[in-house]
């Protein structure tokens, strides 16, 4: 795992800053507009892992924050990896629905904004 500076780590994912939304019908969720971390890679994609990770580290990564952009959308999984490519490659932040259980998965996502309201999609 890469060693982030105090300052720099105040812009990962907090789940102590998200707004968590609890529904019956799901688990307890929050949006977020983040940042795609570079290292987010389909297995079809050609990217090298850096020293320390692995191919299925990098791919992991790919499909925990596609699902999350899925899931705020509300589109089909093949448009929210087309999304998630975009938002990485042109370092934009993109709308995420993040799973509570889920959010050790977003440690080392930056946040650009923590969401207080439902989002409808």
């Amino acid at each position: 795992m890469v060693q982030l500076d105090i300052i720099e780590s105040l812009h990962y994912f907090n789940i102590m800053n998200a707004y968590w939304i609890t529904n019956q019908n799901e688990p307890e969720y929050c949006y977020v507009r983040a940042f795609v971390p570079f290292n987010a890679h389909a297995p079809f994609e050609s990217y090298s892992p850096r020293k320390g990770e692995t191919k299925e580290l990098v791919f992991h990564t790919w499909a925990c924050h596609r699902d999350a952009i899925m899931r705020a959308k509300n589109i089909d999984i093949d448009e929210a990896a087309k999304e998630l490519s975009h938002a990485r490659d042109q370092e934009k932040a993109v709308l995420m629905k993040v799973y509570k259980e889920e959010a050790d998965e977003f440690a080392c996502t930056k946040v650009d904004e923590y969401l207080k309201v439902e989002v409808s999609t």
